[in-house]
């Protein structure tokens, strides 16, 4: 109905189902303190840095603004910007992004201002890995997971 499909949609759900360790996770899971990757209280250099890039100005947002839906939608900026795409307040009510109505539009969303409309050729799986995950998590998985979705949408 949004109009993904062929090649697209088998990407799609390829950096989905790694995302969601096959569909099993909408939510990022993991301790306080693995959130502190994401917060600007963290003692570590690093983290500080990842929470200014996803926009986490405030103590907490590590963890309020943890991955969620079938990208893992991370981040404040992220929150905020979908958010206002879809039509809903994520930025004020995060967990919002957990209700299966709103994380398929959110992730649709996220999809199109980070993937679809910068990588020119979806069949490449790095360049689309990287819009959903700079560091290329698993790339190789991710691979497999995009030609088993082009086999099973029949495009071998």
């Amino acid at each position: 109905a949004n109009g993904i499909k062929g090649i697209e949609l088998a990407a799609f759900m390829a950096q989905s189902a790694h995302e969601t360790r096959n569909f099993e996770a909408m939510v990022e899971e993991g301790s306080d303190r693995y959130f502190l990757r994401y917060d600007k209280t963290s003692k570590k250099k690093e983290h500080r840095i990842s929470a200014k890039r996803l926009g986490n100005t405030e103590p907490g947002d590590g963890i309020k603004f943890k991955g969620r839906g079938y990208l893992q939608i991370t981040g404040r900026d992220n929150y905020t910007r979908i958010g206002k795409r879809i039509g809903v307040n994520l930025a004020k009510n995060p967990e919002l992004l957990e209700k299966p109505d709103i994380n398929l539009k959110a992730s649709i969303a996220y999809w199109e201002m980070r993937t679809s409309s910068k990588v020119k050729d979806l069949n490449n799986v790095r360049a689309v890995t990287y819009t959903i995950n700079p560091g290329l998590d698993k790339l190789d998985w991710r691979k497999e997971q995009f030609k088993n979705y082009k086999q099973l949408l029949a495009m071998r």
